[in-house]
């Protein structure tokens, strides 16, 4: 929901209508004429980004009258959803004509209603509201085999948003008061390696990087609680890597960069360079498989307490969010200790997410790439 949207007319006539932004939109109130007049509406949603108020200061006083109930109101427009995102009929849906409908509503997705159709384009697929339905198949469909492949939000969109058509995520929330940190990472798998993975290789490393990234990076501790949410899929020539993904990228054993020119040393799992969008991934190390006895069980380790996919790619990441190892011998526990050491696991403490939230606010990170909300 960013960019610039111009009216319906062409060529000279052509005007810039609005600017979008996060919080919502400047409007040109002066389409008509080559000189533009902006006025600032500001939009709230809701946890699941579901557009509720949009209003602004018509008349210039410094302040916005939100009762709704006298003709003063500055309430621009407000939207009311059934269940599956529907918008309830009434005269609320436009209190006072004061400006073109912002059609960014339901999910922050911009509804459409050319040709009568009522749907919402969620980008890799058009949403039908009315039957809480996809249009086309979902291109991820064998993610969830238990789904239909129009499925939305596996059917329970209370909890779920899908930011593309592709993927289900969680949305931001409060919950019981706590201060929720949602870590959210979009990216492609690459392989770089010399070995030809089959596209069902692949995306069962993919998955494993999701799971273990949304397990690992979820956790609370007193008044901070928070989530890893990810949108990971394998790079292919019709899913490409592009300028707001984080890239994985699989290399042959020791060939994982050091930043110099030269590689990292003999038998190094991964690597992240601090604040960057890349992480190295070994392929030694992909078929490893996690303990689920032993000394090592719940550590992200083999029996044998060597590294796995599902601890390297999580580590890695805090490394990308500019988080540093611990000192040996403290932490227990702790996933961002290298894997050699006898404590290292798969947690993360509430000092350690907050040290990753701030390292975003100070633009210390890739924005558009580890998203911090």
């Amino acid at each position: 929901m960013s960019g610039i949207e111009y009216n319906s007319a062409s060529g000279t006539n052509r005007r810039v209508e609005a600017i979008y932004h996060s919080e919502g939109r400047f409007f040109n109130t002066n389409t008509g004429t080559t000189t533009p007049t902006y006025r600032t509406e500001y939009t709230i949603k809701d946890h699941l980004g579901n557009a509720r108020v949009t209003f602004a200061d018509l008349n210039s006083n410094g302040k916005v009258d939100l009762t709704n109930s006298t003709t003063d109101s500055e309430i621009i427009q407000e939207n009311h959803y059934y269940a599956f995102g529907m918008a309830h009929e009434g005269p609320w849906l436009m209190n006072n004509g004061a400006a073109k409908d912002n059609f960014y509503q339901y999910n922050s997705k911009e509804y459409n209603n050319d040709h009568g159709l009522n749907w919402n384009d969620y980008g890799a697929r058009w949403y039908d509201p009315a039957v809480g339905r996809f249009t086309g198949v979902d291109p991820l469909a064998s993610k969830y085999p238990s789904l239909s492949p129009y499925c939305f939000v596996a059917n329970n969109p209370l909890i779920y948003v899908d930011p593309d058509g592709r993927d289900i995520q969680l949305a931001s929330e409060v919950i019981d008061g706590k201060t929720v940190i949602t870590v959210t990472v979009t990216g492609k798998l690459i392989n770089e390696s010399g070995t030809a993975y089959t596209q069902e290789q692949l995306q069962s490393y993919t998955d494993r990087l999701v799971s273990s990234i949304a397990s690992t990076y979820t956790g609370s501790d007193g008044d901070v609680s928070w989530k890893g949410v990810d949108n990971i899929t394998v790079a292919t020539e019709d899913n490409k890597l592009s300028a707001t993904d984080h890239a994985f990228k699989i290399v042959d054993k020791d060939k994982i960069p050091d930043g110099a020119g030269g590689f990292e040393a003999e038998g190094t799992l991964g690597k992240a360079p601090f604040g960057e969008n890349a992480v190295y991934l070994s392929q030694h190390m992909l078929d490893r498989t996690q303990a689920t006895e032993g000394d090592y069980t719940g550590t992200g380790k083999t029996s044998s307490g060597t590294g796995t996919l599902e601890r390297t790619g999580p580590h890695e990441l805090g490394h990308s969010g500019n988080l540093k190892h611990p000192t040996p011998g403290t932490m227990d526990g702790n996933l961002m200790h290298q894997t050699k050491q006898p404590n290292a696991g798969t947690k993360l403490t509430k000092d350690q997410i907050l040290e990753i939230k701030k390292a975003y606010d100070d633009g210390k990170l890739n924005q558009g790439k580890q998203k911090i909300e």
